[in-house]
C-alpha cells in the first residue's frame, strides 16, 4: 500500500485521500463568514462611501475596497468559496496546514474587533479599549484548533478504526465552540446595530502609533491629513511623524525632524500651506525654535526674538489675522503667560491684548469659526468661560458650565458648528464627560460610552470623517493608542 502510495503522481498525492473532515471547512467558512461581516460593521457606513478606505496594506486590496462594500463582499465570498475547496479536496496534512494559517489570520481580526465591542457589551475598563492585548487571540486558536484536530488523531488499535471517544469530544468541542463563537458575534452585531448612534465610538485603524501622552495633532486640510508629532511613551521621546487619512496611520520617514519631545503646541496654517510647531520639553528642558511640516520634510526656523521658551501653551490658526497665533504657557521658571503671539513664517509679533484673561498653561482654548472668536475655558487661576473678541478677553455670565478643571480639551466641530470639550482632572479627579458650546450656551452630553478618565489626550477635528477625534492620553497608569471618534445627535 505504502509503495503504492508513493508511486503515485505529485498531482495525485496533493489530492489523494484522506481528507479533512467536512465539518472542518464549515468551520473555517463560518470564521471567514464572521469576519467579512464584522468587517462591514466595524465602521458606519459613510466611512465606506468615502475615498480612499482601506484597512488593508496591500495596493491591490485598497483598490478592491475603494469600489464599493458590494464589491468587497460579492470577491469575499468568491474567496471563502475557493478556499473552502481547497481545503476540503486536498490532503489531509497539506488542507490542515492551510487551515491553520487561514484561521489564524481571520481569528486575527475577529479577536482585535472583539476586544472593542466587548468593551460596549461590559464596560470594565473603557481607558484600554482597543489595546494591542492579542492573549484572547491564542487562547480562541488554540481551542478551535485544538478540538478540531481531535476528530483527526492517529489511529491506534485495533487497526482501522478510529475511537469513538475522540472522534465524538472533536465533534463536541467544535460544537461548543461554535455555538459560543455564534453567540458571540450575534450579540456583538446585534449591540454594533442598535447601540446609539450618539457619542464616543472606538475606531480600529490597520496600523497604530505607539502610546502617547502629550501629543499634538494638527490638521492639513490641502492634503487632507492629520499630523501626529511628539508626546512620551514606551520609548521615551518619539521623534516620530504620523498622519492620520480618515481610515489609517501611516509612519513617514522624513529627512529632518524635530527632537523628540512632549507638551508642545502644533497648528495649520492655512494660508501658508505648512504644520507649525513650538516649543515642548524633553528631559533636558525646554526646546527651541519654530518647525514646519510641508507634507514632505520638517524644517526649523529660529527667529531673532519671540515668546520665551514654554511648554503646555496652545497654537491656533487665526483666520482673520491670516496668523497662527500662541498664546499662554509656562517658562522654564514656572512662570505662566498671558501674552499672545502670531507667526507669519518668518518671524513672531506680540498681539495687543486691550484686556487679559486668566488662560494661561492647563487651559483650553479653541477657535469658533462660525462666531470668528476663540472660546478659553480655564479651572487654573479663575473659574469660567472666555471669549476673546475684538482683542479684548470678556467673561460672559452663564448659566451653567462645566465644572472648574485643568487640562480640558477642546476642539471646534465645523460640521455641527459647536465648540467641544472633553475630560479635564482636578486635584485627584479625573473627568470624561463631554460639553458642548454654541456660543451662548454649555450644554453636557449624556453619552453612553466614553474613552474614559485621561491625561494629556490629543483631540482634532476629521475633515473626511466630519468628526470630533480623540487619540491617546494617559489611561489607568499607562501611554494608550487608541482612537475615538465622536458620534453627535444632527439638528437643534
Amino acid at each position: 500500500m505504502l509503495d503504492q502510495a508513493n508511486s503515485l503522481p505529485a498531482k495525485s498525492r496533493l489530492f489523494s485521500r484522506p481528507r479533512l473532515p467536512a465539518h472542518f471547512v464549515a468551520g473555517l467558512a463560518f470564521i471567514i463568514f464572521a469576519d467579512l461581516v464584522i468587517t462591514l460593521v466595524a465602521q458606519p457606513v459613510e466611512y465606506w462611501l468615502a475615498s480612499g478606505r482601506s484597512s488593508f496594506s496591500s495596493e491591490s486590496l485598497q483598490g478592491m475596497m475603494r469600489l464599493n462594500p458590494i464589491v468587497f463582499v460579492s470577491l469575499g465570498f468568491v474567496y471563502l468559496v475557493l478556499l473552502g475547496l481547497l481545503v476540503w479536496r486536498l490532503n489531509r496534512i497539506i488542507a490542515l496546514v492551510l487551515w491553520m494559517v487561514a484561521a489564524y489570520v481571520h481569528l486575527y481580526d475577529i479577536v482585535n474587533w472583539l476586544e472593542c465591542r466587548l468593551n460596549i457589551l461590559l464596560p470594565l475598563s473603557p481607558g484600554y479599549a482597543c489595546r494591542a492585548d492579542y492573549f484572547l487571540l491564542w487562547l480562541m486558536a488554540s481551542l478551535v484548533v485544538g478540538g478540531l484536530i481531535l476528530t483527526i488523531l492517529p489511529r491506534s488499535s485495533p487497526p482501522g478504526a478510529r475511537p469513538r471517544l475522540w472522534r465524538a469530544s472533536g465533534k463536541i468541542a467544535v460544537a461548543v465552540l461554535g455555538a459560543i463563537g455564534a453567540l458571540l458575534l450575534a450579540a456583538g452585531l446585534v449591540r454594533a446595530i442598535t447601540v446609539s448612534k450618539v457619542g464616543w465610538r472606538p475606531v480600529v485603524p490597520a496600523h497604530r502609533p505607539e502610546g502617547r501622552t502629550g501629543a499634538s495633532i494638527a490638521y492639513d486640510t490641502r492634503r487632507g491629513r492629520a499630523v501626529l508629532f511628539g508626546g512620551t511613551g514606551p520609548s521615551g521621546y518619539p521623534d516620530t511623524t504620523w498622519e492620520w487619512d480618515g481610515v489609517d496611520w501611516q509612519q513617514l520617514f522624513p529627512e529632518t525632524s524635530p527632537p523628540g519631545r512632549h507638551s508642545q503646541a502644533m497648528a495649520y496654517d492655512e494660508a501658508r500651506g505648512v504644520v507649525v510647531l513650538f516649543g515642548g520639553e524633553d528631559a533636558g528642558g525646554l526646546l527651541e525654535g519654530v518647525w514646519e511640516w510641508d507634507g514632505t520634510n520638517w524644517r526649523v526656523v529660529y527667529p531673532n526674538a519671540g515668546p520665551t521658551h514654554r511648554c503646555c501653551h496652545k497654537l491656533l490658526y487665526d483666520p482673520l489675522r491670516g496668523r497662527v497665533v500662541l498664546y499662554g504657557g509656562i517658562d522654564a521658571d514656572g512662570v505662566f503667560h498671558d501674552s499672545a503671539w502670531e507667526w507669519d513664517g518668518a518671524g513672531w509679533s506680540e498681539i495687543f491684548q486691550e484686556s487679559r484673561s486668566p488662560l494661561s498653561s492647563g487651559s483650553g482654548l479653541a477657535y469658533d469659526n462660525a462666531r470668528r472668536q476663540f472660546v478659553g475655558f480655564t479651572g487654573v487661576t479663575a473659574f469660567g468661560t472666555w471669549l476673546w473678541q475684538g482683542g479684548q478677553w470678556l467673561n460672559p455670565s452663564l448659566a451653567a458650565q462645566p465644572p472648574a478643571r485643568n487640562n480640558a480639551k477642546m476642539i471646534y466641530d465645523f460640521h455641527h458648528q459647536q465648540v467641544v470639550l472633553y475630560g479635564g482632572e482636578k486635584d485627584d479627579e479625573e473627568f470624561d464627560d463631554t460639553w458642548l458650546f454654541d456660543g451662548q450656551k454649555w450644554q453636557r452630553l449624556e453619552l453612553p460610552r466614553s474613552p474614559g478618565p485621561r491625561l494629556s489626550p490629543t483631540i482634532f477635528y476629521d475633515y473626511q470623517r466630519q468628526r470630533v477625534m480623540l487619540f491617546g492620553g494617559q489611561a489607568n497608569g499607562a501611554s494608550a493608542n487608541d482612537l475615538w471618534a465622536l458620534e453627535l445627535p444632527e439638528g437643534p
